[in-house]
């Protein structure tokens, strides 16, 4: 909720911990399951980068595959923004 409320306010106004707090109550679920697709990233990415550490000219693949992988996280948070917009209430 932190990287997209400073995405979205660009000020000092997305460290405000209420607004997170409220923002995550109102939509819990969807919040929730955005959470856990981005766990499974994660884990998905660390196991890919554990097998890949072993081979010299195969830990070149990880570059690409990070830029990748954060352009995956960017648009499930940009399509949680787009989805919940009404319930956030953010005005920005």
């Amino acid at each position: 909720m932190l990287f997209l409320a400073v995405a979205m306010f660009n000020s000092s106004t997305s460290f405000n911990p209420l607004i997170h707090f409220v923002s995550i109550v109102k939509t819990f679920f969807s919040y929730c399951l955005l959470v856990g697709q981005f766990c499974i990233l994660v884990v998905l990415f660390a196991l890919f980068v554990w097998l890949l550490q072993k081979y010299w000219l195969m830990s070149m693949v990880l570059f690409p595959l990070q830029l990748y992988y954060m352009m995956v996280i960017a648009h499930l948070i940009g399509r949680y923004y787009c989805l919940n917009e009404q319930k956030l209430k953010w005005e920005v």
